[in-house]
């Protein structure tokens, strides 16, 4: 994944702008920071709600 990331790196600060690989890499920087962005909120957000359940035993093991 990192020299993917280093490629996508490489073709944005081309000198050819709008071109295809520029499109290509703004998606894939635009889709790792959602991920990201996302999987951080559900670690925040996902850990208390957790702990709260737990104390009221509704917590379900999905093995």
């Amino acid at each position: 994944m990192l020299p993917s990331i280093f490629m996508a790196i490489s073709v944005i600060f081309e000198k050819s702008q709008y071109s295809f690989g520029f499109v290509v890499a703004i998606l894939f920087f635009w889709s790792l920071l959602s991920i990201s962005l996302s999987s951080i909120i559900i670690v925040i957000f996902g850990i208390p709600v957790i702990k709260i359940l737990n104390k009221f035993n509704l917590v379900i093991v999905i093995i």
